[in-house]
């Protein structure tokens, strides 16, 4: 005969939420409640599967995961900003080494009459061009590292969405664009005399 059985279940950190009684709930809110990975909700559910049972939760370990979870997030947080910053900083250098090679072509566009917005739209287009490629290229290898890492760290599948994309799209445009406005800024102010003399 069973008397006991230890399950072990990912878990969503507890909330006011999660003790709400899922008896009083709205449909809709009971739906919500019940497919929350809560301990509550998974206890009740085992309740439901496993006749004359009662699950209790040992709340230590549950308290603990939800503990582990929730400073993984922050981590990752951090690491993500980290590597915001530090791909802005590169995006800088890269576009101010690329404007100063590039001082006699901006020198002669702005001799033939090319006007400051015109020209800052050529180097912003290309910028948000590269941008895009960057991050679809990021986005496929970033998923694919993701799903192993899951695999080999957490033993699950983790699964990237392709509703993500627009927004790794948008994110990596508006670091380009953060990076690369200051040299851009300075390279269409090059005095096309000094430009073309290679002297800018």
């Amino acid at each position: 005969m069973v008397r006991k059985i230890f399950v072990s279940a990912v878990t969503k950190p507890e909330d006011a939420f999660a003790r709400r009684n899922p008896d009083s709930l709205s449909p809709a809110d009971r739906d919500r409640w019940y497919c929350s990975p809560y301990p509550q909700s998974i206890a009740y559910q085992l309740q439901e599967v496993i006749p004359h049972s009662r699950a209790d939760q040992i709340r230590q370990v549950a308290q603990n995961e939800g503990n582990v979870l929730s400073r993984i997030k922050g981590i990752i947080l951090l690491i993500t900003l980290a590597a915001l910053f530090t791909s802005g900083l590169a995006v800088s250098a890269a576009m101010a080494t690329a404007m100063f090679e590039r001082r006699t072509e901006v020198g002669l566009m702005k001799a033939l009459g090319a006007g400051y917005f015109p020209l800052s739209m050529i180097f912003v287009t290309e910028s948000v061009l590269l941008a895009c490629g960057g991050g679809l290229v990021g986005f496929v290898f970033g998923a694919l590292l993701a799903r192993e890492l899951g695999r080999a760290i957490f033993g699950s599948q983790i699964i990237v969405e392709p509703v993500l994309l627009p927004v790794i799209l948008g994110i990596a445009v508006a670091v380009t664009f953060a990076g690369s406005a200051f040299a851009i800024r300075r390279a269409v102010k090059y005095d096309p005399v000094l430009a073309l003399r290679g002297e800018a």
